[in-house]
């Protein structure tokens, strides 16, 4: 695609219906002989898109093994787009016995690379209806008068009943033959002139164009338009090659085609390859802006006449077509336009070894097959031979011929009735490709290789290489560069991204005197040929995206990612963009992003590119969600309740949460803490939600639970654990804790704090002194209480009382052990839980 082609011409044209000057200038050629405007708006309009849904065949049970017949996998992943989207193959040969349909806009079927992956067609051919892929849309409108604009370059046409159209959407034109066309009535040849136009607005009973009419219709030939509200849009073909398996009669291939489009808008067919077509390797017909480039067609089951062995055709008052950089080899006519196709542009094509029943270089190239093809653009091809022929009677006005280069048969118009063509700068000469330097023309008995016949032609600086003059006598120089590529012919257009060969595109056209011998070299030369020439990659596609990347979302601080896979012709490379902005240093096919802060949100997508071309994945968005903090609960497990939710929650800023306390029987919440800071408020029950509103950091929630206590301070899990409470009651736990449960001289309060079993009349503190260690020393034990502090007391007359020996000794458990002198007077001591 042309980079620099305009835009938004919807604005311009509306600028034109009031009276501004135009915007296009016609050259050397009068301005009422071309048709600048249409041919500059050929092809695509705007950027070819990658849709973002890819639904890979291989995932719907397609085998890819020559064999198989994968048509209903191809076709199961075609309905899971659901509409818009790429039906992607990836390398391998795919055998298909029915044809593909694209029934919904913008399905594309695209390849992994056209030399690694392969459609191979083997469909029974019915004439006209065993076309492979069809890009067709539904039906058209009745026909209505035009009854006023429809002349001539106009762009405003009035018409019956405006309610009909729709503004965006398309239309046709036509009108009856006229009698001095010669084209026999009636049949498939009625009504052949005609253009597809694009409605830009609509007011009262005027439709607005975006570009202008190409013709001159005439009220007594009842001119006519119909809308086409249904045009099937945006679909193509991309980056895989196609090949046709001998099928049926000869006669039923007539006509058949690769790729078909049929009422069919802004489509596309780039970076394939096509092998051994039938009718032809893409055919369009009442259809727009479509662009077929950078594609390599080779060879035809049959190259008989009836219509086989075709390149590209178009046909049927389609318009404003872009052929552009592709090479054809091996075909009867690899470019043709016939039955009123018009302002189409073939624009810098290389075709060789033509091939017509048999008879190599015998057929031509470019074909204008009359029944009124006009206003078409040939531009820089290089070919065998150009011949506007009459094979259906007259061709139209206005069909331009621009610094193309024809090396065998040269130029030639035979038929009488062929008027006012325009021959602008093209050589006839032979450049030695198949026989030598300067080898004569292959020459089908006519002259130089220059023959025009017919009348009101313009012929401006065309040469010939057997007298090597320029005609007309006296031509010095040709200064117009391109009648398609920018917007006025005089002033050199910036070089569109596929151009290869180092030179600016004026690089065909007439030999001057004083030129002979001609110097060929790569400066002579276009894009499409040198491919050729080295042999390798014949195609000009983009990258195939094979998976886009997604849209992300990730917490600021987090780690954010993007990815895309494609691959291309040579190397790959890679470009992040996030906004309009490039990403420094994010060149390969996935972009880390860590940490992610807010600024990083918005959205991204990678520019991809290849020896070819570039192509921009989908545009994904990264989401940044606020920053997310832990909030972690902690108390002692199993010790007198929980916390719900356990362990860590997170939450998003400025965000709020909540923990339910919850405490056991016979416990209650000592302390809730935020952070280390005291929580007041404590209720009385066992359970509390506590609220954590408004979250801006990392926490913590810091619970104790402890055991509800009796008067005495009698845990009441103490009496629960020794059977002695059954109701957790504060009336039940001080009865219980007052009750002596063994019958001994202690209560249950007082078992408690000695730390004996309140439920064991034997369980009592009690100590002895064990057998000496030694002569000096022996062991005083008893029995002791976790958590228990004890007090030695000590007496050597027991009248007198006991003294404090050692205090405060912590218990431990099950048995105290402490080392006391021997004496030979007697000593007491007695053991007391500590005051």
């Amino acid at each position: 695609m042309n980079v620099y082609r305009l835009t938004g011409l919807c604005a311009l044209v509306v600028m034109a219906r009031w009276g501004t000057a135009s915007l296009f200038a016609a050259g050397v050629i009068a301005t009422n002989r071309t048709c600048i405007e249409g041919w500059h708006n050929a092809g695509y309009p705007g950027a070819i898109p990658s849709p973002e849904k890819i639904a890979n065949v291989r995932n719907y049970g397609a085998v890819g093994d020559g064999v198989t017949d994968d048509y209903a996998a191809i076709i199961a992943a075609r309905n899971s787009l659901g509409g818009a989207g790429v039906i992607y193959f990836p390398a391998g040969t795919y055998k298909c016995n029915t044809s593909i349909v694209l029934n919904q806009n913008g399905q594309v079927i695209r390849g992994q690379r056209a030399v690694n992956t392969r459609l191979l067609f083997n469909i029974p051919a019915v004439m006209e209806t065993s076309h492979s892929i069809k890009i067709t849309g539904g039906g058209a409108g009745a026909w209505q008068s035009m009854t006023a604009g429809y002349g001539f370059g106009s762009k405003t046409i009035t018409v019956t009943n405006p309610t009909a159209f729709v503004a965006g959407e398309y239309a046709e034109t036509r009108q009856v033959n006229d009698p001095s066309w010669a084209l026999p009535t009636p049949g498939w040849q009625d009504y052949a002139c005609g253009q597809v136009v694009h409605i830009v607005a609509i007011t009262n009973t005027t439709l607005y164009l975006e570009t202008p009419l190409r013709f001159d219709y005439q009220s007594d030939k009842t001119p006519q338009i119909r809308p086409i509200n249904s045009m099937r849009k945006h679909c193509g073909v991309e980056n895989i090659s196609f090949q046709q398996v001998s099928n049926g009669l000869a006669t039923a291939r007539d006509n058949v085609c690769t790729v078909f489009f049929y009422l069919a808008a802004g489509g596309w067919v780039r970076g394939v390859i096509g092998l051994d077509g039938f009718g032809g390797h893409v055919g369009a017909q009442e259809s727009i802006h479509i662009e077929v480039t950078g594609s390599y067609f080779d060879n035809a089951i049959d190259h008989d006449g009836g219509g086989s062995g075709y390149g590209v055709r178009l046909e049927y008052k389609t318009s404003e077509i872009l052929t552009e950089n592709n090479i054809f080899t091996k075909l009867r006519h690899s470019m043709l336009v016939q039955a009123g196709a018009n302002g189409n542009v073939f624009g810098y094509n290389y075709s060789r070894e033509g091939n017509k029943d048999g008879l190599m270089h015998g057929a031509s190239d470019i074909t204008l097959h009359g029944t009124y093809p006009y206003a078409n653009l040939f531009e820089g091809n290089l070919v065998n031979f150009m011949n506007p022929d009459d094979s259906h009677a007259a061709n139209g006005p206005w069909n331009t011929f621009f610094r193309n280069r024809a090396i065998w048969n040269g130029f030639r118009i035979t038929d009488t009735r062929i008027r006012d063509a325009n021959i602008v700068g093209n050589e006839c000469r032979n450049d030695g490709e198949d026989t030598g330097d300067y080898a004569p023309f292959y020459n089908l008995g006519f002259g130089d290789g220059y023959e025009l016949q017919g009348s009101n032609h313009y012929a401006y600086g065309n040469a010939a290489e057997l007298d090597g003059n320029p005609e007309p006598a006296g031509f010095s120089g040709l200064t117009d560069y391109s009648y398609y590529l920018g917007t006025d012919p005089a002033v050199e257009p910036p070089l569109p991204d596929w151009w290869t060969v180092g030179t600016d595109v004026r690089v065909i056209g007439p030999i001057l005197p004083g030129d002979m011998p001609i110097n060929l070299t790569a400066a002579v030369t276009n894009p499409a040929k040198a491919r050729y020439d080295a042999a390798g990659i014949m195609t000009v596609g983009v990258p195939s995206i094979a998976f886009q990347p997604t849209n992300t979302m990730a917490p600021s601080g987090s780690t954010a990612s993007f990815s895309v896979t494609a691959f291309g012709n040579g190397t790959t490379t890679y470009q992040w963009y996030h906004g309009t902005g490039m990403v420094s240093g994010a060149t390969a096919s996935n972009l880390v992003i860590n940490p992610v802060s807010m600024s990083d949100s918005g959205t991204y997508y990678c520019v991809l590119s290849d020896d070819d071309g570039s192509v921009s994945s989908a545009t994904r968005t990264l989401t940044i969600l606020p920053p997310v903090f832990a909030l972690v609960s902690s108390w002692t497990p199993g010790m007198g309740g929980a916390v719900n939710p356990a362990g860590s929650v997170n939450v998003t800023q400025g965000g709020s949460t909540s923990f339910v306390v919850q405490a056991a029987a016979y416990y209650r919440i000592e302390s809730v803490r935020t952070n280390g800071w005291l929580i007041g408020g404590l209720p009385v029950t066992n359970r509390w939600v506590v609220a954590w509103p408004n979250v801006t950091a990392t926490g913590a929630l810091q619970v104790v639970f402890v055991s509800r206590q009796t008067s005495n301070g009698t845990p009441y899990v103490w009496l629960a654990s020794n059977g002695l409470l059954a109701v957790d009651s504060m009336v039940a736990a001080e009865s219980a804790d007052l009750a002596n449960g063994d019958s001994d001289d202690a209560l249950n309060w007082q078992e408690y704090r000695a730390g004996t079993q309140p439920t064991n009349g034997d369980s009592v503190l009690c100590v002895g002194v064990f057998t000496p260690t030694n002569a000096t020393q022996g062991l005083l034990a008893w029995p002791s209480v976790a958590g228990k502090r004890y007090d030695i007391m000590k007496s050597s007359h027991l009248p007198g009382g006991f003294m404090a020996y050692r205090t405060n000794i912590l218990a431990e458990v099950p048995t105290n052990r402490v080392s006391v002198p021997l004496t030979n007077n007697p000593v007491f001591y007695r053991v007391r839980l500590a005051e």
